[in-house]
């Protein structure tokens, strides 16, 4: 060749070698799918904590007549004793080249979801806490709250039983998604993806 020229020489083997690792890992990512789970579980678990959807939105606020009752976790919804975000919230592998994030408890998909639960008529068991007279107890001498009866704990010695009917209603209960990629998310698991991919070529 006349004129100027560059040799370039290719180790063609040992770039093929890398091309059959990579087409191995392809046929099997069940390795990436894991370490995307963990991740994914773990941002979805951080939403209890923002108490967002996935695409940024508040949850709905809780209703101030369950709030009134709430023992526990006062400031935090979706959140009474952490079953629904812990335990019963993993990652499971489907196939070879997908991952589910759910949660196995019954009330998940209506808290994702939204929905309405109808109750029907029902006799509710009442106690109330009682002196040794058996007169029962109130809540306070003067106010408001004076004539108000004292609920018994089942370990109560002094008390009053009596049933009551209840008749139907029904309860109101507004989307609040938990599951779903935010777009943060999926940045992050392109770049993962990515990465492992280029880890598949050295």
């Amino acid at each position: 060749m006349n004129g100027a020229s560059i040799v370039v020489d290719v180790d063609v083997g040992a770039a093929a070698g890398k091309l059959d690792k990579l087409n191995a890992a392809l046929v099997n990512p069940k390795p990436l799918m894991s370490k995307l789970g963990e991740y994914l579980l773990g941002s979805t678990k951080d939403r209890f904590k923002t108490m967002q959807a996935p695409d940024g939105t508040p949850w709905a606020p809780l209703k101030p007549s369950y709030l009134k009752g709430k023992k526990q976790n006062k400031d935090k919804i979706l959140t009474l004793h952490g079953y629904l975000r812990g335990p019963r919230m993993h990652y499971q592998l489907d196939g070879n080249d997908a991952v589910l994030i759910g949660s196995n408890a019954k009330y998940a998909r209506i808290h994702q979801l939204g929905g309405v639960i109808d109750r029907k008529s029902s006799l509710v068991k009442v106690r109330l806490r009682t002196n040794a007279k058996g007169q029962l107890l109130r809540q306070g001498k003067s106010g408001p709250s004076a004539n108000l009866a004292i609920f018994a704990k089942k370990s109560a010695k002094r008390a009053r039983e009596s049933q009551h009917a209840v008749g139907p209603y029904t309860i109101k209960i507004p989307a609040r998604p938990f599951l779903g990629l935010s777009r943060e998310d999926r940045k992050e698991v392109t770049e993962r993806t990515n990465d492992w991919i280029g880890r598949q070529l050295k």
